[in-house]
């Protein structure tokens, strides 16, 4: 995780470490702007960002879920055995970044990364 002030350069110092490794993400990278999906619904800004993650797999609209759970779960089905780089960036809780990390033995590494209010954590698994 990568957290400060913002205006500090997070988002332009992940997404240059993310051009230059695009190598070693071989199914591919997923940017997902928080900031961009926050409404007036708690918790919205999340659905929409599984929504987002599933349009970047090539998941027509028709056949993206209803639910946040079964975005989740399908999400996570897609992902299982692809090593993706998901850059979630302005996330302001960390529920937000764990709802979408993916499940599967390539999912063995993330960084949920640029965080815009500085004031939470998260430590990856494994």
């Amino acid at each position: 995780m990568l957290h400060g002030p913002p205006g500090v350069g997070k988002t332009a110092l992940v997404a240059r470490w993310a051009e230059q490794g695009r190598e070693r993400f071989p199914g591919g990278q997923i940017y997902v702007d928080f900031a961009s999906l926050r409404g007036e619904t708690a918790g919205a800004d999340v659905s929409e960002a599984a929504r987002c993650c599933l349009r970047s797999l090539g998941v027509d609209d028709a056949c993206i879920p209803a639910s946040f759970v079964d975005r989740v779960r399908l999400l996570r089905s897609l992902s299982a055995d692809r090593r993706l780089l998901i850059f979630l960036d302005d996330v302001s809780q960390p529920g937000q970044a764990a709802a979408l990390i993916p499940k599967g033995r390539a999912a063995s590494s993330w960084w949920p990364a640029a965080a815009g209010s500085g004031n939470s954590s998260m430590t990856a698994p494994g």
